[in-house]
């Protein structure tokens, strides 16, 4: 069995998980690789791509219960936060007042708000960095590039620094990193009622600051052709036909399976190991 027919429902799992709308991790994989050809990307890096995006927020699940103690639905936060520039306090809090404790009363709302930025400097810097861990840690044991491993410890940095957790910044950041970065932000909102022309001016905006330049120029010259095959309703078969030669396989099926197990367990501490103990 080849590797990425494994990763593909693992990557709907992760965009569940991660508050993402149905298939984004599959268009943000095919995207990148599109991306990758038209910046020479070589072969190897390319599959790299592809592998990173399918399991980009492999570790989303860690995190979920410290994110709900911070805000109370984490799916919420989740989905509160998703477009807004993290780098500012103005656009968290603005996210914050839309998304949160919907359906209570202002003043509950407004508790919330208040709780989440008191304590969010200290807390989703650690939330970030669990994430990172995990998905490398998982990644690893997929049989992952060191690349495409690296690639995941960085899906929340930015090309300005100030990401997280460790504030990488420009030339720094892979290349491949830098890539999926501006293909996850388009993939996100691609299939949304206005979303690619809402994709393209935050692109345009945040050019330079959470986005590498280059890698936006060069998808903004060749977007027609490279989000072609993400437009499709179904892009299973296109993620499958864009891995490179020769296509990964599974060298040992039980490893995988604990990868897979360990990833379920993860949404609640009381379920950690169940899974694992189950395949024995």
């Amino acid at each position: 069995m080849r590797l990425a027919e494994l990763l593909c429902p693992l990557a709907a799992a992760s965009d569940t998980g991660a508050a993402l709308p149905p298939e984004t991790a599959q268009r943000t994989a095919l995207i990148a690789v599109g991306l990758g050809k038209a910046l020479g990307f070589p072969e190897a890096s390319l599959a790299d791509l592809l592998f990173a995006a399918l399991v980009r927020h492999l570790g989303c699940s860690a995190t979920a219960h410290e994110e709900t103690r911070l805000m109370g639905d984490e799916q919420a936060l989740r989905r509160s936060m998703a477009m807004v520039d993290k780098a500012s306090p103005l656009e968290m809090l603005k996210g914050a007042s839309r998304g949160f404790a919907q359906g209570h009363s202002r003043l509950r709302r407004a508790r919330t708000v208040a709780g989440f930025m008191a304590r969010a400097p200290l807390a989703v810097p650690r939330i970030f960095a669990a994430r990172c861990e995990v998905s490398a840690r998982l990644g690893r044991r997929l049989g992952l590039s060191e690349a495409a491993v690296r690639a995941l410890d960085e899906a929340y940095e930015r090309y300005d620094g100030k990401g997280l957790p460790k504030r990488r910044r420009g030339e720094a950041l892979l290349p491949i990193s830098r890539v999926l970065a501006v293909a996850e932000w388009v993939a996100m909102l691609l299939p949304l009622p206005g979303g690619e022309a809402i994709a393209f001016e935050t692109l345009n905006k945040r050019s330079g600051g959470e986005f590498d330049p280059k890698v936006v120029a060069a998808l903004c010259e060749s977007r027609a052709e490279i989000l072609a095959p993400a437009r499709r309703d179904a892009p299973l078969a296109a993620v499958l036909a864009a891995e490179p030669e020769p296509h990964r396989l599974i060298d040992d099926p039980k490893a995988v399976a604990l990868v897979l197990a360990d990833f379920a367990d993860l949404k609640s501490t009381f379920t950690l190991g169940h899974s694992r103990r189950e395949i024995g």
